[in-house]
């Protein structure tokens, strides 16, 4: 499998929830700057609950189901496509990713 910019992004966050986690990321990253995504495909599914099969989970579709329901000054799309330049110039890597994430 390919290992898409989504996915990778998916790969560093869930190492970073724990500093348990850095060895994984380090070896990954490291991995990938040589050509190997495997290693962050690997932990994206992990994120994913990726099973053999090709099956996904629910809990991060049902994070964000819950998330949005529990704060309901969430923003909008148009919101969102507003704040995406700032969140990108603060963060390059994530800004979009978890800009998306937040509507």
């Amino acid at each position: 499998r390919e290992l898409t910019q989504t996915l990778a992004v998916t790969g560093i966050v869930l190492p970073l929830y724990s500093e348990s986690g850095w060895p994984a990321l380090t070896s990954a990253l490291t991995a990938a700057e040589k050509g190997d995504g495997s290693e962050l495909l690997a932990l994206a599914d992990g994120y994913n609950e990726r099973d053999p099969s090709g099956r996904y989970g629910t809990t991060t579709h049902s994070q964000r189901v819950i998330s949005c329901l529990d704060d309901k000054q969430r923003p909008t799309v148009e919101e969102t496509k507003k704040l995406l330049p700032r969140l990108e110039e603060i963060s390059p890597v994530f800004g979009a990713f978890l800009g998306w994430d937040t509507a």
